[in-house]
């Protein structure tokens, strides 16, 4: 009879320690399911997200192909030519002061 109450009392813990893992595995299930749907919405936003960046780069070089088309590297030239041309003249008028300096 006392092995009886004893089987009786581990059968009972088990039947709660099963009802207990039964409601963590639905809380466990729960989670995940929202976690799942969290994942699809962050995918469907990173998809959105790399689209949008494609087409801004594709916008940026477009921008960048038409100002040099539009004569942007013809004026970068000619104003590269004349800040070549204007240092060479800052040279000349250093070396010319320091033969004067030298003179003196």
């Amino acid at each position: 009879m006392e092995v009886l109450n004893v089987l009786e009392q581990k059968f009972a813990s088990l039947v709660k320690v099963v009802e207990r893992l039964k409601e963590d595995n639905k809380k466990l299930h729960s989670e995940s399911e929202t976690l799942q749907f969290e994942n699809a919405d962050l995918k469907k936003e990173n998809a959105k997200l790399a689209e949008e960046s494609a087409q801004l780069s594709s916008k940026l070089e477009a921008i960048e192909v038409s100002s040099i088309d539009s004569g942007e590297l013809e004026r970068l030239h000619e104003e590269k030519k004349r800040t070549k041309e204007l240092v060479d003249d800052l040279i000349k008028n250093i070396e010319s002061l320091v033969d004067k300096e030298n003179q003196l």
